[in-house]
């Protein structure tokens, strides 16, 4: 009562005991939420993709400029092709 009327808080006295009787409780749950995650990660076998360089491109230097013609003309007309596409779904 003192203490509260000198303006201090009346639970100064007891502010690191709160978690007391949770402290077991949660190391407990800690310890089993690491052992069910080490016991999952070993069981994964994600197989990567192989991301090296290949030492063939597929297709020849014609074939490659051919493909990149294509690509130029679709990009070019393909706001009309859309729009043509659009209309005729109506």
């Amino acid at each position: 009562m003192r203490n509260i009327l000198r303006g201090q808080s009346w639970q100064s006295g007891t502010a690191g005991r709160t978690a007391g009787p949770f402290r077991p409780l949660a190391a407990a749950c800690l310890i089993a939420v690491a052992a069910l995650a080490a016991g999952c990660s070993s069981s994964i076998q994600t197989p990567l993709p192989d991301l090296r360089p290949t030492a063939t491109t597929g297709m020849s230097n014609q074939q490659q400029k051919q493909a990149v013609d294509e690509l130029n003309r679709l990009r070019t007309t393909h706001e009309q092709d859309a729009a043509r596409t659009i209309e005729e779904s109506r």
